[in-house]
């Protein structure tokens, strides 16, 4: 099944739920950060360390669809999520590909 990330879609807590209960323990902080950050699935793969600052609690998008940059403020649930991930180290990509690391 694809799904596609870019129609708008609401989901109720139930749906959520189901979907991170059932998603690969390697995909369910991509699908957290999208659920609670509202980014494109371009976003998130163009998201580098840089853009998250812990201190301020926010992420910067560099480009959105508009071109324009934007700040996203990240709740607890997203803030705990990033800084587990094991990349956070590494300085690069948030989510770097998981075959080329790029």
């Amino acid at each position: 099944m694809k799904i596609n990330f870019d129609a708008l879609v609401i989901w109720n807590q139930d749906e959520v739920e189901q979907l991170l209960d059932t998603c690969s323990d390697s995909f369910r902080p991509f699908l957290i950060t999208a659920l609670h950050s509202g980014c494109r699935r371009s976003e998130l793969f163009n998201l580098r360390w840089d853009d998250v600052d812990f201190l301020s609690e926010t992420i910067n998008i560099r480009t959105s669809k508009s071109g324009k940059s934007r700040t996203i403020p990240m709740d607890a649930t997203l803030k705990a999520t990033l800084s587990y991930l094991p990349s956070r180290f590494k300085k690069g990509w948030v989510f770097p590909s998981p075959v080329t690391g790029e």
